[in-house]
């Protein structure tokens, strides 16, 4: 068994060192993973290994509803985690930066997830792509997470930027 040095076993790096990070990147390694909240999603521990399961309503386009109707097939996406996955879904909660769940994972599966921080950071932008969660900005007080995914639009005239909810 490895002997320890400072605190952490030997051999081992600390998830993030700040002064590598540029400015824009310490901002989103600051802010708080939630989960969104809408009915077409829901999400369950599994029976046989307490995995995370997640169901999501699949986003169809008008042909790929057309050719549902005529050849069947599932509506819902059932996507199952992996224990890292299912980890890092737990603690999008709110209360948790995205530098402290780095933290946590690599506390609880060291070699196993190296390296952490961009591990964490890369399930994190799958899960923002997907709308299963939404980064907030670390405030003052708790932050009741959205109910329904948000998304950006450009407006035509001028370059400002609307949250449409």
């Amino acid at each position: 068994m490895a002997k320890k040095e400072g605190g952490r076993r030997a051999g081992s790096r600390p998830v993030v060192d700040e002064l590598d990070i540029p400015e824009g990147k310490r901002r989103v390694l600051k802010a708080l993973p939630v989960r969104t909240r809408h009915k077409d999603l829901k999400w369950w521990h599994g029976k046989k290994d307490g995995l995370i399961v997640i169901r999501m309503r699949k986003n169809f386009s008008r042909v790929e509803r057309a050719l549902r109707k005529v050849a069947g097939g599932p509506e819902f996406l059932k996507i199952p985690l992996d224990r890292p996955g299912s980890r890092i879904w737990e603690l999008c909660d709110g209360k948790h930066t995205v530098l402290d769940i780095a933290r946590i994972m690599n506390k609880e599966f060291q070699e196993d997830m190296e390296p952490v921080l961009p591990r964490v950071i890369k399930f994190m932008e799958l899960l923002l792509k997907r709308n299963l969660i939404s980064l907030c900005d670390q405030g003052p007080g708790p932050q009741a997470p959205p109910r329904a995914p948000q998304r950006r639009v450009r407006m035509l005239r001028g370059s400002s930027e609307l949250d449409i909810k």
